[in-house]
C-alpha cells in the first residue's frame, strides 16, 4: 500500500498540481484513514472523501493556512 501512495505522491500529484481544497489532501486523509482504522474501513473511508471532495463545501469549517484557505474534513 505504501508504494502506491508513494507513485501517487511523486508522480501523478506534481503533475495534477497543488489544487485541492481540503485538509488534510485526500492522499493524507486515506493514509490516517487506513493507519487508524486499518485497510478496509480505512479504503471505504477513503472511496467516501473522493466522491465528496470539493463538493458541499459549505458544510466544512474553514482553515486558513499561510495565503490559502481550506475546508478542515479530518477522518475521524
Amino acid at each position: 500500500m505504501d508504494f502506491a501512495f508513494k507513485v501517487y505522491e511523486n508522480i501523478i500529484s506534481p503533475i495534477d498540481g497543488d489544487r485541492c481544497n481540503m485538509f488534510p489532501s485526500c492522499s493524507a486523509y486515506s493514509k490516517q484513514s487506513i493507519a487508524t482504522h486499518g485497510l478496509i474501513k480505512g479504503i471505504l473511508m477513503t472511496a467516501d472523501r473522493l466522491m465528496r471532495c470539493g463538493m458541499d463545501t459549505r458544510l466544512y469549517p474553514t482553515l486558513s493556512i499561510g495565503e490559502r484557505d481550506f475546508h478542515y474534513d479530518p477522518p475521524n
